[in-house]
């Protein structure tokens, strides 16, 4: 049961109250406040990986440009 009156009318282990909720609110924000340089570091990768990638196609592009040119 969820009491959201203030001051809590209920008490008792299957009762949860606003000053419960706002804990676990803060305990959950902490829990991704520490993910966070793992999602950098995920983002981090992904970026590098498509700059690598867009790289390799402009010199793909240019490459084969050239071989155009040589056959003509």
């Amino acid at each position: 049961m969820v009491d959201l009156s203030v001051p809590p009318l209920f008490a008792g282990n299957n009762v949860l109250t606003l000053t419960d909720l706002q804990d676990f609110s803060t305990m959950n924000m902490a829990n991704r406040l520490e993910e966070l340089p793992k999602i950098d570091k995920i983002v981090d990768e992904g970026v590098n990986e498509f700059i690598e990638d867009y790289m390799k196609e402009i010199q793909n592009e240019i490459i084969s440009k050239m071989l155009n040119n040589v056959e003509k």
